[in-house]
């Protein structure tokens, strides 16, 4: 939680100074409700303090009333992500650029009848409430182009490592030792194997911004 309101901070700063230089740009990212798994709503703001550097912010927040059933076993599910990156473009035209970019990402949510393992044991659970907590950084290369003087159309891609921590606050109702974990072949994270690791972190998208006018 505390990296989390930190890059809120940021993001709220950036934003702020954002609003009162020439080159500022409002992105949205329409693809994000089309992700697979946890659909959201992102936008953010870039800013250009010099010539060929980027500032960004963008924030997004969990809309499981667009795709209810990917949420489905998921009560109350809320998620909270934060990324801020910093940019160089490479060429003249300031098209193609290079970069690196720190996310944290919150999910809290709660289950019922399920079960977890911590080791070789079993522990199933009437309720409890899992908190999935995420934070990293990927090096990123990407390129925009701007439409009329105004409208703008950004993809990239991005790669790097993460820290993922997953809690569980259950209500116990069986414990079974001697259990050998069913890992399945998901790669994606598992809230049944709760705990600390690294894994690597991979993102690709597209934005689509307005550049707004000079204050």
């Amino acid at each position: 939680m505390k990296k989390t309101f930190l890059s809120l901070v940021l993001c709220l700063l950036l934003a702020q100074v954002a609003y009162s230089q020439s080159q500022v740009i409002v992105k949205l990212s329409p693809f994000s409700l089309l992700h697979l798994n946890h659909p959201s709503l992102n936008a953010g703001v870039e800013f250009k303090p010099i010539p060929r550097m980027g500032l960004s912010a963008d924030y997004g927040l969990s809309a499981p009333m667009f795709f209810p059933n990917r949420f489905a076993g998921k009560g109350n599910f809320r998620s909270h992500m934060l990324i801020s990156d910093v940019r160089f473009y490479v060429d003249r035209d300031q098209s193609f650029f290079v970069g690196s970019e720190f996310f944290t990402y919150l999910m809290l949510y709660s289950k019922n009848n399920e079960y977890y393992y911590e080791d070789n044991t079993r522990i199933e659970y009437a309720q409890s409430d899992i908190t999935i907590d995420q934070y990293g950084f990927r090096l990123m290369a990407g390129y925009q182009k701007e439409y009329a003087n105004r409208f703008v159309f950004e993809m990239f891609t991005a790669l790097g490592p993460r820290r993922v921590h997953i809690q569980h606050n259950a209500e116990i109702t069986q414990v079974e030792s001697n259990v050998v974990p069913d890992y399945g072949h998901y790669p994606g994270i598992s809230d049944q194997f709760p705990g600390k690791e690294n894994r690597l972190s991979f993102r690709i998208g597209i934005k689509l911004g307005i550049r707004m006018n000079s204050i």
